[in-house]
């Protein structure tokens, strides 16, 4: 394990007001229309974003061996899929009364854990539309503490903790002095749910080296070692854009059970076992991966 000294802005482009805006335009027109002011604007991002363009680019020509003409493609592809999974998220924040649906695999797990008295652990990433777990998974048996960045625009903040109320979804905001950790200890403790990424930290973290997408690549290893520490079973959980107003969730048990292998090889097999799954949906879904930076820099 190692330090891991990657940064990440991770903020939402647009700043309060004009995240208001769009926030309140969301309410009275179609997606279909939203989706083609990301196709208008695309071309300019493009063009601004050299560095996030960049990275995408190689992960596409490099980690999946696409042809250079086919990156390229799929780099803008990628860059239209996430603003329309910007545009889903914010039209859930604005109170738009719009409907989501699903399809699922193995989400059995998530309600077979609510059943039991002890807290779990969900395991996300960066790709497809983590956040929307929080309303299309509603439930009233444990509450879901959500990790979230603290450096997203104020105005994001206020909405999505005013929306995630409605569905038993507390955001526990990552701060400096590292106080929701606490939290973390006592909603475990308190048998709930904590939700949260495991493929970025905010800043510098302890970080573990694992292979993927066939190169090693740094992961932050917190969340690894406080579901080893507090022993509770952990689900990975992806949710996959696949039509307009259509998703798949995705859900496997990760938890390791054996019982004859140190703490440090059980954290590293958790994070195997978490990269295994977080492989399956990438090669599924190659345009929804949305860590804008190089990802396997050494």
């Amino acid at each position: 394990m190692q330090e891991d000294n990657r940064q990440w802005q991770g903020r939402t482009d647009g700043g309060n007001f004009g995240l208001k805006f769009l926030l309140w335009i969301l309410k009275y027109i179609p997606l279909c229309i939203a989706y083609s002011f990301v196709a208008l604007a695309l071309p300019f991002y493009l063009l601004c974003r050299p560095k996030s363009r960049n990275a995408i680019y190689s992960y596409f020509h490099k980690q999946l061996s696409y042809p250079k003409g086919k990156a390229v493609f799929h780099t803008w592809a990628q860059h239209f899929v996430f603003g329309q999974i910007l545009m889903d998220k914010l039209a859930v924040l604005s109170n738009k009364n719009i409907k989501f649906s699903f399809a699922s695999e193995g989400v059995e797990e998530f309600y077979k854990l609510l059943e039991k008295k002890e807290g779990y652990m969900l395991f996300g990433a960066h790709v497809g539309n983590f956040e929307i777990a929080g309303y299309l998974l509603k439930q009233d048996v444990k509450r879901i503490n959500s990790i979230a960045f603290g450096g997203e625009e104020e105005i994001l903040q206020q909405y999505r903790k005013r929306k995630f109320k409605e569905t038993n979804v507390r955001v526990l905001t990552v701060t400096d002095d590292m106080s929701h950790l606490f939290s973390l200890n006592s909603a475990i403790d308190n048998g709930e749910i904590i939700s949260l990424t495991c493929d970025r930290s905010a800043g510098s973290e302890k970080s573990i080296k694992c292979n993927f997408l066939g190169e090693p690549a740094k992961f932050p290893v917190g969340p690894f070692a406080l579901a080893t520490t507090k022993n509770v079973e952990v689900l990975s959980l992806f949710i996959m854009k696949e039509k307009r107003k259509n998703y798949r969730i995705f859900v496997k048990n990760i938890t390791v059970h054996q019982e004859n292998i140190n703490k440090k090889e059980k954290i590293q097999q958790l994070a195997t076992n978490y990269i295994k799954e977080l492989e399956k949906v990438v090669k599924l879904y190659p345009t929804q991966w949305f860590n804008f930076y190089d990802f396997w820099k050494n």
